[in-house]
């Protein structure tokens, strides 16, 4: 089965020790790992919480996890409200989006063409 071509013009991602397309290349060039144990408070556990008990439910807290987001997110640029408290995964998929018309070399500032993404991710409550 063959496939028409496909143009790369821009890149962006967000993903577990890289927050771009150069920093996740120099990962995959050095051979990093990027799996580590989950970040304190990510998975909402009180610290009152029974360990042993949870530790006997939980396989493992091993995984890929974005961390340092906040550090590099802006907010500003949108035309529609950017709430902080917004899933994660929604602000990772605006900044890779917006960084990849960057990459492209759009101005997303002074360009205002309509554009429409809708995104849907299905993950497991939070307990706070």
């Amino acid at each position: 089965m063959t496939f028409p071509p496909v143009a790369i013009i821009g890149q962006g991602c967000v993903l577990p020790g890289a927050s771009s397309p150069d920093e996740l290349w120099k990962m995959v060039r050095d051979g990093c790992s990027v799996l580590n144990h989950a970040p304190a408070g990510l998975w909402g556990v009180y610290p009152g919480a029974d360990r042993e008990a949870l530790a006997r439910e939980t396989l493992h807290d091993i995984g890929g996890y974005v961390t340092g987001f906040e550090k590099i997110f802006s907010p500003h640029g949108f035309r529609i409200p950017v709430d902080p408290g917004l899933d994660p995964v929604f602000l990772w998929t605006l900044h890779a989006a917006r960084e990849a018309l960057r990459d492209a070399g759009r101005d997303i500032e002074r360009e205002r063409t309509r554009g429409a993404v809708i995104l849907g991710n299905l993950s497991y409550q939070r307990r706070a």
